[in-house]
């Protein structure tokens, strides 16, 4: 179980200390996600989602608040520890196109989080397959392909 109490994430904005101004990106952030449950954060452009999933994920450090997973706390969390916390959680946006780097090979990009969690130790060989909305195979070569060299339709 995920649980997230009271997160407050706060920006300085302005310059020089008589133009200091603080942005509330997440004021008071409080929600519990059981197993097996799935959350959509939902809201207007601007509003925080991202910022709220970046704390809970620790990649951008919470003003303040507590948050855990289970019974350990990713709050206090660091090194090794937060990196397995963080295979156990994840961040879905919105449109998948704005996730993938146009730099890297797609399959580089589904490859990576595999092998950062250690979870293909020991599997050399990574193969990546598109296929179209019948399962027809389309590419079995896109590994090495980078999203300017595909199509993705909706």
């Amino acid at each position: 179980m995920l649980v997230v109490e009271k997160l407050v994430k706060l920006y300085q904005v302005g310059g020089g200390l008589s133009r200091r101004r603080w942005l509330h990106a997440a004021d008071g952030v409080d929600l519990t996600i059981r197993e097996g449950e799935t959350l959509g954060l939902v809201g207007e452009s601007g509003s925080g989602k991202s910022t709220v999933g970046r704390c809970v994920l620790r990649l951008e450090e919470p003003t303040s608040g507590r948050i855990s997973l289970g019974n350990t706390s990713v709050t206090d969390a660091s090194g090794e520890e937060l990196r397995r916390l963080r295979s156990r959680m994840q961040m879905v946006y919105q449109d998948p196109l704005d996730s993938l780097n146009p730099r890297m090979s797609i399959g580089a990009q589904v490859a990576e989080p595999i092998w950062l969690t250690g979870w293909a130790a020991g599997k050399h060989k990574i193969i990546l397959t598109l296929v179209d909305k019948d399962g027809k195979i389309v590419d079995n070569g896109g590994f090495n392909a980078t999203v300017r060299e595909i199509t993705i339709t909706k």
